[in-house]
């Protein structure tokens, strides 16, 4: 193990802490031999061939004969499905299959775009334009508008801003809104992202 010194006393060093946590999350939904409740069980080998229906004691005889684990693949069947593997390394696969989908999966993360109430013509232009940037990266768009004072009693006029800014926008990019225009303490909001 990777220890690092700390003022005196050892400690594991953070990177180690989080890879000790995704082992053990993976450890806990992969179900060990020993945890094999059924008394037969559907056999694969390690080369990925059906070997058959056979008990529970044969497959561990088997898996001990070639020095290797057996690894339940899903227990809701009847019999079970085991393969015969290694663990470890069925555990580093499964592990790197997981960082995999984590790497592929995309976050849409929200940009916020504010605006007032006094805003002024090209103004609105420009972020316009950096909406449709936004979008197009593949982000959720937040419009606001932010209403001080008496302003907020201008909720008409705000929300006419609102609309003509997203009919604008819709003119370049085809748009869905994730909900309608709505009150916030500030002033007037809404999420809008591509088709």
């Amino acid at each position: 193990m990777i220890f690092e010194k700390v003022s005196g006393r050892e400690c594991d060093s953070p990177r180690l802490q989080s890879k000790k946590l995704q082992i053990k999350k993976l450890e806990k939904k992969l179900k060990f031999y020993r945890q094999i409740q059924s008394p037969s069980l559907r056999l694969i080998s390690e080369k990925g061939e059906n070997l058959g229906v056979v008990s529970k004691e044969v497959a561990f005889d088997l898996a001990r004969e070639k020095g290797l684990d057996l690894i339940i693949i899903t227990s809701n069947t009847d019999p079970p499905v085991v393969k015969i593997g290694d663990y470890g390394k069925y555990l580093y696969r499964e592990q790197k299959k997981a960082s995999k989908q984590r790497k592929s999966q995309k976050f849409s993360k929200v940009k916020n775009i504010r605006i007032s109430l006094r805003i002024a013509q090209h103004d609105i232009l420009n972020k316009t334009n950096q909406a449709i940037k936004f979008l197009n990266k593949g982000f959720r768009v937040r419009l606001e508008i932010v209403l001080r004072g008496r302003e907020k009693r201008l909720q008409t006029e705000a929300r006419e801003k609102i609309s003509s800014m997203i009919f604008n926008i819709e003119k370049e990019v085809s748009l869905q809104q994730d909900s309608e225009i709505k009150k916030n303490p500030r002033g007037l909001e809404v999420i809008i992202r591509k088709k």
